[in-house]
């Protein structure tokens, strides 16, 4: 959160002046690989700043849906505060954004944000849904080759207690 609320201090100049260097390094890639692409600098940026929107909330949804997690608001509860945290999150910053130099609030950045947040959540669940399976199949695995490893170990034992019998005799 902090680092949202010290991007969102930035005067418009040095914000934009930033994100463009960025862009203009990207642009360079992107028209490295795509030869045939021309866009432009402004457009780009424009896409970049949005994503910048997104992916920022999207790790603070993520963070905040894993600390409700390690505590007691786990399931639909918890991913609910952190969606709704994020949400206030949003739109309090774009408030901010009223007494910062030549800025200004925008609700479609609220939108972006939000979304990126509620994103954020999803892979968040999805990623310990597929850990549950993972370790549950894990357990399984882990089962079969205790089982395996005792009826080899029944086996080794049978043919070597066989073979001493047959070399003592």
């Amino acid at each position: 959160m902090i680092l949202i609320f010290y991007f969102s201090s930035q005067v418009a100049t040095d914000s934009n002046e930033i994100s463009t260097g960025v862009t203009v390094f990207i642009r360079k890639i992107i028209i490295g690989v795509f030869t045939d692409l021309n866009i432009s600098v402004q457009t780009l940026n424009h896409f970049i700043r949005k994503s910048a929107h997104f992916g920022i909330y999207f790790g603070l949804g993520f963070l905040l849906k894993s600390a409700l997690y390690v505590s007691k608001y786990k399931g639909f509860k918890g991913s609910n505060y952190a969606l709704i945290t994020s949400g206030l999150y949003a739109i309090s910053d774009e408030f901010h954004q009223v007494f910062v130099p030549n800025r200004g609030p925008g609700i479609i950045d609220v939108i972006i944000d939000t979304g990126g947040a509620l994103t954020g959540i999803l892979v968040f669940i999805t990623l310990l849904k597929i850990t549950k399976v993972l370790k549950s199949r894990c357990w399984y695995l882990q089962k079969i080759s205790e089982i395996s490893k005792r009826t080899y170990e029944r086996i080794f034992n049978y043919y070597m207690n066989s073979y001493n019998n047959a070399t003592t005799e």
